[in-house]
């Protein structure tokens, strides 16, 4: 009687070892799934944070430009600029773009400034009156307009199109926006 009571009872080495691998590998796959968790939360926080950057320079060219004095305008070598009356008085605004950047400094009225780097392409373009969109304003043919000849092109929107490298915090694309300019009033 005790041979045989002693030979069942309690659990065998192998019982052992198989619960053991099994807890082990539950054990790993609950470990594995709370790394992955936690690479896509900081993923997710830093495309949020992207996109957040983006908006605020999109609002931000936005808002400048509903106040633009547009008889002071121009679009070359890098640089937009023109005067904005937000404040009630003439101020000037300047953004800087090179290819894979965008910065507006910060100036009296006008907020504090926006810097934005990593793209692949940044491009600024002026849609003009005759639907054409220039990569320099004002357009040379404009500056010498001859009386009675045709009429100087109005500026009526800025394209801003900023194409994204893939990274890990943002998939590729192109973000396009046009921004229509405000009309010059009767």
């Amino acid at each position: 009687m005790t041979d045989a009571s002693a030979s069942e009872s309690g659990f065998s080495l192998i019982e052992m070892m198989v619960t053991l691998a099994i807890v082990s590998l539950v054990g790993l796959a609950g470990l594995s799934l709370v790394d992955s968790l936690s690479t896509a939360q900081l993923r997710t926080d830093d495309r949020y944070a992207r996109m957040m950057d983006l908006q605020i320079l999109i609002s931000g060219v936005t808002e400048d430009l509903d106040h633009a004095d547009l008889s002071t305008l121009s679009l070359a070598n890098g640089r937009l600029q023109f005067d904005t009356r937000r404040c009630g008085q003439a101020v000037p605004v300047l953004y800087e773009y090179r290819e894979t950047s965008v910065r507006r400094p910060s100036g009296a009225c006008v907020g504090s400034g926006v810097e934005l780097q990593d793209f692949d392409q940044v491009t600024l373009l002026i849609l003009d009156s005759s639907g054409s969109y220039n990569a320099i304003w004002p357009v040379e043919s404009d500056r010498e307009q001859v009386i009675g000849g045709p009429q100087p092109a109005i500026a009526q929107a800025i394209e801003i199109r900023l194409e994204l490298a893939e990274a890990p915090a943002m998939p590729a694309g192109t973000i396009r926006r046009l921004v229509e300019l405000p009309r010059a009033p009767n």
